[in-house]
């Protein structure tokens, strides 16, 4: 008898020190990416988070994320919450919170989805042509994984709405807009429905009647993949390729109201730059970037 109480008492002494072994404390070593906003899925790296995600709270600077996308004991994936600030990432596993080493930037602006192009018999495309006249988004022409589009839609922000309208001069993909004074010039490109399909061609779009009409056509190489921008009452076009590989670092100027062409001084980029980003600061015009190589100039 006195063995078996001393047996009870020693499995009562080993419990009773298992439960009070220490936990491990959990770390946070890193998180990916290093910035971002609302809605994003940030990975969190570290160690001794446990498996049980009902046991955890994952906040950025003290808002608590509103999912845990994968929990793991070394990773988890939380979404950022919706009004949270820079600030540290924390992992509350009971009643101890472990925090990021650095901050976790929220990044300005806000995205929010708006209505998708349903106008009737506009299909889905890619490398199209977009531009603004006024208060109104136009999108069309491009490339529906079999051939080249003519098609057009404007956009109203006001109304969140997506109306057809008439078909452009010509179907292509991969060309340029420029817009002055209140119309639209597009061309180049590549139209599958004329040979040869890299084209010099330039359309301007009247919003007023949705009426297209043909311009002289551009003097410098046919290509597609350059770059068109505006800049007061001139636009510019250039850069891209010509089909074939190949690189064009010609630039141009056109005047909408001579309908005329001025050749400018190349760009000096050693590298080829087609499908470039552009924009216009005060005046300036910047281009780079793009494809092939995945320039960064």
């Amino acid at each position: 008898m006195q063995l078996l109480k001393l047996m009870i008492l020693l499995v009562m002494l080993m419990a009773s020190c298992k439960k009070q072994d220490p936990v491990k404390p959990a770390e946070i070593s890193s998180f990916s990416p290093a910035k971002g906003a609302a809605g994003n899925l940030v990975n969190i790296i570290g160690k001794n988070f446990g498996e049980d995600s009902l046991l955890a709270t994952v906040s950025f600077n003290g808002k608590q994320a509103p999912k845990i996308i994968f929990y793991a004991d070394t990773l988890i994936i939380a979404q950022v919450p919706s009004g949270t600030t820079t600030g540290k990432i924390s992992v509350q596993l009971q009643s101890n919170t472990y925090s990021s080493g650095s901050d976790f930037i929220i990044l300005p602006g806000t995205w929010t989805r708006k209505k998708d192009n349903n106008a009737v018999g506009f299909d889905v495309r890619s490398d199209g042509a977009a531009f603004t006249i006024g208060n109104t988004g136009y999108y069309g022409l491009g490339y529906n994984g079999g051939t080249t589009l003519k098609d057009m839609a404007s956009y109203d922000v006001a109304t969140d709405t997506w109306t057809k309208l008439p078909d452009g001069g010509l179907d292509f993909q991969s060309g340029i807009a420029m817009v002055m004074n209140n119309k639209a010039y597009v061309g180049l490109g590549q139209a599958f429905s004329i040979i040869p399909s890299i084209m010099k061609q330039i359309w301007e779009f009247d919003p007023s009647g949705n009426k297209w009409t043909r311009k002289k056509d551009f003097p410098g190489t046919a290509r597609w993949a350059a770059i068109g921008i505006s800049s007061g009452n001139k636009a510019y076009a250039g850069l891209g390729g010509p089909g074939g590989g190949g690189i064009l670092k010609d630039w141009w100027e056109y005047d909408a109201g001579t309908d005329s062409w001025t050749q400018k001084k190349d760009i000096p980029s050693t590298n080829a730059i087609w499908w470039p980003a552009g924009f216009n600061i005060n005046g300036r015009i910047f281009v780079g970037s793009g494809a092939y190589g995945f320039n960064k100039e």
